[in-house]
């Protein structure tokens, strides 16, 4: 059913932590469901071995040696042996609500695009993976209800051949999963928040990987960095940030796909496209 793919960092400290706790998530789904790992970063190869999953090393980079999303996604293409590929952030463990989530999609339509938002966890040590481990996890992020408050997806799983003319976004640097939601409503193929029924467990972090960012301010100095400059103006600039509101439909915790021009989520994509309109109006007039 799917291929899916990460692109880790080095292996090192906490970061190996918690993408060894993602990495056993994803070979827990069961169901026909492959994992490839992409890089050569450090520890990168010695992970896909240990938890016998896939690896593709060879990923080009940009000047300052970040991976580049239409690369990713061309080695996704050419490693896949599924119809649907998925590509995950390589901190975010799933649960098995994942594949049902995905099976209704799939029997709705042959082209789309899934995503959700994810909920963030404050996990320091290795998961057990006992049994009982995905309920326990998945009952405290829905407890703590800590979720990415700008609409953004962790998760995107999509047909094969969907995206093309990938512009060259650095992974990781912000703007890009706007870009792949944008591009998936301008080929009018339906795009389904999953989140009230999937729930993406996101491992917070420092940002030790991006040079600057540990002392300048996170996540927020990463935007703000040449790298996010750069991506925000091929993603198209802040009125072209679509974001997982921006959905055609929902899917339902009792697996209805409801969509969002109905009379009960209508407010939701209207406030989406003003939101949008109006921060890149302000930004632009400032």
């Amino acid at each position: 059913m799917l291929s899916l793919f990460a692109v880790p960092k080095a292996f090192s400290g906490h970061a190996a932590v918690i993408q060894n706790n993602a990495i056993g998530s994803w070979t827990r789904l069961g169901g026909n469901c492959d994992v490839v790992l992409l890089g050569d970063d450090p520890g990168v190869a010695e992970a896909a071995a240990s938890h016998g999953v896939g690896h593709e090393p060879a990923i080009a980079r940009n000047t300052f040696g970040t991976p580049m999303l239409s690369h990713v996604l061309s080695q996704m293409e050419r490693r896949a042996r599924f119809p649907y590929l998925g590509l995950v952030n390589a901190d975010v463990v799933l649960l098995d609500d994942f594949l049902p989530a995905l099976a209704a999609a799939c029997a709705a339509w042959r082209d789309f695009l899934l995503v959700s938002s994810r909920y963030d966890c404050d996990i320091a040590g290795p998961l057990s993976f006992e049994p009982g481990w995905a309920e326990t996890l998945r009952a405290r992020a829905r407890d703590e209800n800590r979720m990415y408050p700008a609409g953004g997806s962790d998760i995107f799983v999509f047909t094969r051949r969907l995206f093309d003319e990938v512009p060259d976004l650095a992974v990781g640097r912000g703007y890009w999963d706007n870009w792949l939601m944008r591009a998936a409503r301008s080929k009018r193929v339906p795009m389904i928040d999953a989140t009230p029924c999937l729930t993406a467990v996101h491992q917070e972090h420092g940002y030790d990987h991006v040079p600057g960012a540990a002392v300048e301010g996170g996540a927020e100095m990463i935007y703000g960095s040449e790298e996010g400059r750069r991506n925000l103006a091929l993603a198209g600039g802040h009125s072209q940030l679509y974001t997982v509101f921006d959905a055609t439909h929902v899917l339902t915790p009792d697996g209805r796909m409801q969509p969002t021009l109905g009379p009960s989520l209508v407010y939701r994509r209207l406030k989406a496209s003003t939101r949008r309109i109006i921060r890149g109006l302000s930004i632009r007039d400032g």
